[in-house]
């Protein structure tokens, strides 16, 4: 028969989807490891306010290399997300032009056939309009797939070159988000004014229902031969990581500073991490706790979410061994997050010493030291005489005689002279009244503030160093609240009468 159309063309080869993801992977992990923190100082035009060890000088030095870097990381940061989304529409195309070849196949074969029929039989018009309008059909279809595959292309170079650094970070827009993003690169900004190296190891606005989850390490934690991972306590989530990496930072330079001292150099990495659900209460407000509210500490805080955290430490602690075998681990836990870090020590976290801060309990498993399953000598704690946090742990005394709290509390103080803990030296803090209630928080926060005892003597516990250290106390949390209010009474009598 003749008067047949032409044999259709097979659709083009695509790149394969698999080879995409590959790159994306590739390119993920360099970014993350290597770059991801200049990213976020650029954006934010490497404003600090930290009065740290970096000078003037070496801020405007590093700042014309952080925003280089951070442009090619943009472009990466772009490039990713529009080839993961670039790797999904392969994926529906290559789908797509198997079907096409297996029709295109189809419709040569008949033509074929067609081809050794007779053109003088009635049938051949009806026959020959068929081969035509199925050859339309199917070339039609070959043209669309053509255009998505060329739309793709236009999209992933679009994406490429359009700056949108806001939306490399963070694309939906959701406040807590963006709150998240803006902390991150404030925390990301004080390091760099600081000259620590910065790596942002997980960023994660959507995890623990929008709190959100951040890790920074400050110093390289794959090189470091002494890491220190601290845990985070209540009203803390991905928006306060620039808070949480103050600490963090200034644990960094006191074990620069100590080594230096000591002349005992060593690779230290100190790590902010915000890799747990920590418990939170409209009593709480932005990231500090309104000690108006301290009466409901009991009432709101129970041991879950220390539990749920304590599993995601162990599996953290667990990457980072074997990231880097040889390093050794400190796990510091301050307020609720020593809940969390104890229990976690009950789960098996492969920490070769336990700091706790400002102790509010280790929860109800832990009665000793030797129940956190670390040997004599490696669980340490600070504990403020003038930190009421770290009087909410029991036993609980009234008059002499123990009482029964029924559950309530988190548990003992770790603090305590027959815990079994080592009890480091430190600044008691400054005094506070029914009318200067905020420095309940000050006290509270100041454990590893810059330049203080506390934070020498952590920075030791973390270079495996000997420590200052004090004695355990013997009254217990009751005892010194009845102090503090006997003299609070004393201080509201008229003069005369004091």
């Amino acid at each position: 028969m003749t008067g047949l159309p032409r044999n259709p063309t097979p659709p083009p080869a695509i790149p394969e989807a698999d080879a995409v993801a590959a790159l994306i992977q590739h390119w993920q992990v360099g970014l993350d490891r290597l770059v991801a923190a200049d990213v976020m100082i650029a954006t934010d035009g490497v404003a600090t306010g930290w009065a740290g060890p970096a000078s003037e000088a070496a801020r405007r030095a590093g700042q014309q290399t952080s925003h280089d870097l951070a442009e090619a990381a943009l472009s990466g940061i772009r490039a990713i997300r529009s080839l993961d989304g670039w790797a999904r529409q392969l994926r529906q195309l290559r789908a797509e032009r198997e079907d096409l070849l297996m029709r295109v196949d189809a419709a040569s074969a008949e033509l074929a056939r067609l081809a050794l029929m007779p053109d003088n039989t009635l049938a051949t018009p009806v026959i020959r309009s068929r081969a035509w309008q199925e050859h339309r059909d199917l070339d039609a279809d070959l043209a669309s797939w053509s255009a998505k595959v060329a739309a793709a292309d236009a999209a992933i170079v679009a994406a490429l070159t359009t700056p949108d650094p806001v939306d490399a970070l963070n694309a939906d827009r959701d406040p807590r988000h963006r709150d998240a993003a803006e902390s991150t690169r404030r925390a990301l900004a004080e390091a760099a004014a600081a000259g620590i190296p910065a790596y942002l190891l997980s960023y994660q606005p959507d995890a623990f229902g929008g709190d959100g989850e951040v890790v920074i390490a400050f110093g390289d934690p794959v090189a470091a031969a002494h890491t220190a991972v601290i845990v985070p306590g209540i009203t803390n989530d991905a928006a306060t990581i620039d808070l949480q990496s103050l600490g963090a930072l200034s644990l960094q330079a006191a074990a620069t500073t100590r080594s230096a001292r000591t002349a005992r150099t060593a690779r230290t990495s100190t790590i902010a991490w915000m890799g747990y659900d920590a418990p939170s209460h409209p009593a709480f407000h932005g990231g500090r706790l309104d000690p108006r509210e301290l009466k409901d500490l009991g009432r709101t805080l129970g041991e879950g979410a220390a539990e749920d955290g304590g599993h995601e430490l162990v599996e953290f602690v667990g990457e980072l061994r074997e990231a880097n075998p040889l390093t050794d681990v400190t796990v510091v836990g301050h307020s609720y997050g020593s809940t969390t870090a104890a229990h976690a020590a009950v789960d098996g976290l492969e920490a070769d010493r336990l700091v706790f801060l400002g102790s509010p309990g280790l929860g109800d498993e832990v009665d000793r030291a030797s129940d956190l399953g670390l040997p004599a000598g490696a669980v340490f704690v600070s504990a403020a005489q003038l930190d009421p946090v770290t009087w909410l742990g029991g036993p609980h005394r009234v008059a002499g005689h123990e009482v029964d709290t029924h559950g309530v509390g988190l548990g003992d103080d770790p603090s305590r002279a027959d815990f079994g803990a080592t009890r480091l030296a430190g600044d008691n803090g400054r005094e506070f009244h029914l009318d200067s209630l905020d420095q309940v928080v000050l006290n509270h926060n100041a454990y590893l503030a810059p330049g203080s005892q506390f934070a020498d003597n952590v920075a030791a516990v973390v270079l495996d160093q000997e420590p200052a250290t004090t004695r355990g106390r013997t009254t217990t949390g009751e005892e010194l609240l009845a102090g503090w209010a006997t003299q609070e009474a004393a201080r509201a009598l008229p003069l005369p009468w004091r």
